[in-house]
């Protein structure tokens, strides 16, 4: 009989096999996952090529990966593997990612930002087209980085007609692995567990094998395999290699039936009739790790690659090695392993420590040798740890995490581990905090900083912990440890500007204004550093904001924003500048063009990799839209704010709670908006700054009014109003409305002349002196100025004060201009989406004589085509033309996660499950595009200009 094993089918698994295939039919109506685990050799990898193949047959794309055992610090291998298949554009964006980054907080967290969002825009572009599924074998061995983009993917897939699939053995489980594993479980994902055959499937495999039925001697044998289809395979293919396997009358036997030996001596017995020399050569191999090139072979061999070829050639025929792409790999990973075991540990640690050399040697990049080091690497060895050590310092800036790991093997290798820990612990406090741990790093760089280090290494780890402090919203303590990194003398005159202005900026923040201002402005006339500078711009501009003085504030920001745009460079947008003006010009009416900023400085922050900034760019859209009443564009903006801040952990959400419990107000649902306030009120009593505390206590009075009882509210809201002046133009006039209300005009008596005052601070600002002129009226019963507040706000773009301020107008009016004011709120109110609102404005339009029959205007319904937005339908429109999600984000200058948001809600409301499907419903309506084409204009506008008009910009939009 013939000793070459038939290549083993997949039997067994045909319940498993059809949850997987049932993922590839259903994957067009959004984002599927699938785990599938199981102990090596049970037949993941089988099942994992099988759905793969189902995947291309349905037509969709397949990107898929296997990750390696020797490759845990090469950073997001199996990542750059899949991407390396769409194409070398693809991956040399990559390349770009993972090139060397200075040290700071959370680098690795930047680059895994940058490298994720590469993946995502990647699987837009190809979903745009078809179907995609990803898929990562042996997920057990990928670094960090790449468990955490594929976590990100696993978020952000269910927008999107693709699938994620990975293949996990028990153990080794990392934490990293674990919280992947949780996240996917969590979304739903399919869970393929794969256990041992039955005998059953253990006949049919048999059978497959040896292309007979098999007698009983033979099946005996292979249900002592305990079910593991590796297992039954290589004990076939020892029996037949050693021609124990006879065949007659259709049936398969063995010649004798001996005891079943262990999986690693089956595979040993099996690969012995292979040439000593060739067995040696893999044993050489099995060093390389389970895929290698055939240059690294011949570097340890000594030998030429000419001269590997025969026996290479002889393992590849009897089916031991295989090829992918440029890289030869054992078939399995347990026949590697059985090879490696099979060496003595001396001989194996003395193999790695000379390939690790030769390869140094030979110029390899220090991911590549970083794995031998360790594995060569014996205790007390002081050659290997000073080698791990500079290895670290070699790849701290590329990959800090994979330095962490090296820093602490070395440590662990040493004869005495805490002093060596004390002397590498400068080195490992700055690759903790470059790694994203910044519990630990933090820890750390204070015990580093307690002891006696190098002045410079001192600044370097006091100005890290100190930006730490401040992105954590901890800027008290980052105030004192700036201001005790000062107190030394050794500090060099740049980082001691750098601590400066840190420190202003931490000072201002925490209320101690005046000694801020003065250390900024001094910094603005001496230091020439541009951070140094834009940080003490921010701590002026800060200041100035806090005290009502906004165009005073916004002039002080724009040099650095202006450097942002010019250099865009990751510096400049450590001191988010945009972040700043954004709101600024949201303050001072000029909308269109805070969204441009805003827009700038996402694009900046996504590109550079500063995750935790692009989070407050989304929710500052959102800001803006909800300013212009677009409360649909607002939630989806704050939908992508929410996905990102849970990936990132940046800490506080008292201004996005805020901001959404007033929709929630807007929208008539009280029970989400409790919610949101509540969630707002548990961070400000937790120790969060004191952003968005005029939003939370404006959200929670008008939450109490709605439910019966805004007194309660009222205290809290005048003392939020007397706190700072940046309050008082948001709380003023509801202040002013809710105290008449409740016979309470006292509370707002301080209110017009405040407002006024601020409105004087900023010339030109129309709705600041529409606060006052509303917050007099309505304390004075003054129709006049409420209806010169109406006035002012009409060209301001701000469509849900413009009609607030209509109602009151009406309210002290005679029913003729009553009627139309109050028209003009329902219009403004229906086009919102703001039913709340609308169902006052009904009320008092009845008590005037106006009725709306069925006749009149409606709400928007829930579910199909009318039920899409104004931004729904240009989203649709692009859609139908066949733009990708890039394009289309690109072509409206928004991100292109809001892109999903809107692509997602459209699916659902007009009741497909694929793009193709929306753009042919679309096809299909008449009349469709002439609700879309008038918003068309306003779509294809330029992008706005960098340089920011000297006048309040009209919202066309909106006007």
């Amino acid at each position: 009989m013939s000793t070459v094993l038939r290549q083993p089918p997949l039997v067994g698994r045909e319940t498993e096999l059809a949850a997987l295939e049932a993922i590839v039919r259903t994957v067009r109506r959004g984002g599927r996952l699938a785990v599938i685990e199981g102990e090596a050799g049970i037949g993941k990898t089988r099942l994992v090529e099988a759905v793969l193949d189902a995947a291309r047959g349905s037509g969709a794309t397949v990107l898929a990966a296997q990750a390696e055992e020797l490759e845990a610090h090469r950073p997001f291998a199996a990542i750059v593997d899949c991407v390396a298949a769409a194409g070398p554009a693809w991956r040399g964006r990559l390349d770009e990612h993972l090139r060397g980054w200075d040290i700071r907080p959370d680098v690795a967290g930047e680059r895994q930002f940058r490298v994720a969002e590469t993946v995502l825009e990647l699987l837009d572009e190809l979903c745009a087209r078809a179907p995609v599924v990803l898929a990562i074998d042996d997920v057990q061995w990928c670094d960090p980085g790449t468990l955490g983009v594929l976590a990100r993917v696993a978020a952000s897939i269910d927008k999107l007609p693709a699938a994620l699939v990975v293949s996990a053995r028990p153990q080794p489980r990392r934490r990293q692995l674990d919280r992947l594993m949780g996240l996917l479980h969590a979304r739903g994902a399919t869970s393929v567990p794969l256990g041992p055959l039955d005998e059953q499937a253990c006949l049919q495999l048999l059978e497959g094998l040896v292309g007979a039925h098999p007698g009983d001697r033979l099946a005996g044998l292979a249900q002592r395999a305990a079910g593991n289809p590796l297992f039954v395979c290589e004990l076939v293919g020892a029996l037949l290699a050693d021609g124990a396997v006879v065949r007659s009358g259709g049936q398969a036997e063995v010649t004798a039936a001996d005891a079943v030996p262990s999986l690693p001596v089956t595979i040993l017995h099996r690969l012995s009739f292979l040439a000593p020399d060739g067995l040696e050569l893999l044993g050489l191999a099995s060093v390389l790790g389970t895929g290698f090139a055939a240059a690294d072979l011949a570097l340890l061999s000594g030998r030429r690659v000419s001269e590997l070829v025969p026996a290479l050639r002889d393992a590849r025929r009897a089916g031991v090695l295989n090829e992918q792409g440029d890289r030869i790999m054992f078939r399995h990973q347990l026949v590697r392993d059985a090879l490696y075991d099979d060496m003595p540990l001396s001989v194996r640690r003395g193999l790695h420590q000379e390939l690790a050399r030769m390869l140094t040697d030979a110029g390899a990049p220090t991911e590549r040798v970083v794995e031998h080091m360790l594995r060569g690497a014996a205790p007390g060895d002081e050659r290997a740890i000073a080698a791990l050590a500079q290895a670290a310092r070699d790849i701290v800036g590329r990959h800090p995490g994979g330095a962490v790991d090296l820093y602490g093997r070395a440590i662990a290798l040493s004869a005495d581990p805490d002093a060596r820990r004390l002397e590498l612990l400068p080195e490992l406090a700055e690759a903790l905090v470059s790694a994203g741990l910044l519990a630990d790093g933090e820890q750390a760089c204070r015990d580093a900083l307690s002891a006696e280090i190098d002045p410079d290494r001192a600044a370097r780890l006091r100005l890290a912990l100190v930006m730490l402090l401040t992105r954590r919203g901890r800027t008290g303590e980052a105030v004192k440890e700036g201001l005790a990194g000062l107190a030394h003398a050794g500090v060099g005159e740049l980082d001691r500007d750098r601590l400066t202005a840190w420190v202003a900026m931490g000072r201002v923040f925490e209320g101690d204004v005046e000694p801020a201002v003065r250390a900024a402005r001094a910094l603005l006339e001496t230091c020439d550093d541009g951070l140094a500078r834009a940080l003490a711009a921010n701590t002026v501009a800060i200041a100035a904001e806090a005290a009502g003085r906004f165009a005073e504030a916004a002039e002080h920001m724009a040099p650095g924003v202006r450097w942002a745009d010019e250099t865009r460079s990751r510096e400049p947008h450590d001191a988010r500048p945009h972040m700043i003006m954004g709101l600024l010009l949201t303050r001072l009416d000029r909308l269109e063009e805070a969204s441009a900023v805003i827009q700038r400085g996402r694009r900046a922050t996504e590109a550079l990799g500063i995750a935790d900034a692009v989070p407050v760019y989304h929710y500052q859209s959102a800001l803006v839209g909800f300013v212009r009443g677009r409360l649909d564009d607002a939630l989806a903006e704050l939908a992508t704010h929410a996905e990102l801040a849970a990936q990132t952990d940046i800490g506080w959400h008292v201004y996005d709670e805020s901001l959404r419990a007033r929709i929630a107000l807007h929208h008539d649902d009280l029970i989400a908006a409790e919610r949101h306030v509540a969630a707002a009120e548990r961070d400000a009593a937790a120790g969060a700054p004191p952003w968005g505390i005029d939003q939370m206590v404006l959200a929670r009075a008008l939450v109490l009014e709605a439910t019966g009882d805004a007194t309660p509210a009222l205290e809290a809201l005048a003392g939020t109003f007397a706190a700072a002046p940046a309050f008082q133009p948001a709380i003023g006039p509801e202040l002013a409305r809710l105290a008449v209300g409740a016979g309470r005009p006292d509370l707002a008596a301080a209110v017009p002349a405040a407002l006024r005052r601020i409105a004087e601070l900023n010339p030109g600002a129309r709705s600041l002196e529409a606060c006052a002129l509303r917050a007099r009226g309505l304390l004075e019963g003054d129709a006049d100025a409420l209806l010169a507040a109406t006035d002012r706000l009409s060209d301001t773009g701000r469509v849900l004060e413009l009609a607030r301020a209509a109602e009151d107008a009406a309210a002290a009016l005679s029913s003729d201009r009553a009627r139309a004011l109050l028209e003009q709120a329902r219009a403004a109110y229906e086009r919102s989406g703001a039913t709340r609102d609308l169902a006052r404005v009904d009320a008092a339009q009845r008590a005037v004589g106006v009725r709306h029959g069925v006749g009149g205007r409606r709400q928007r319904p829930a579910t199909g085509w009318e039920a899409l937005t104004d931004t729904e339908l240009k989203v649709v429109r692009l859609v139908a033309e066949r733009l990708t999600n890039p394009e289309i984000a690109e072509r409206m200058f928004i991100s292109r996660r809001t892109v999903q948001t809107h692509v997602s809600h459209a699916l659902a409301k007009v009741g497909v499950d694929s793009r193709r499907a929306l753009a042919a419903e679309a096809a299909r309506r008449a009349g469709w595009r002439f609700r879309v084409e008038g918003l068309v204009q306003e779509t294809e506008q330029a992008e706005p200009s960098v340089e920011a008009p000297t006048r309040p910009a009209v919202d066309r939009h909106d006007a």
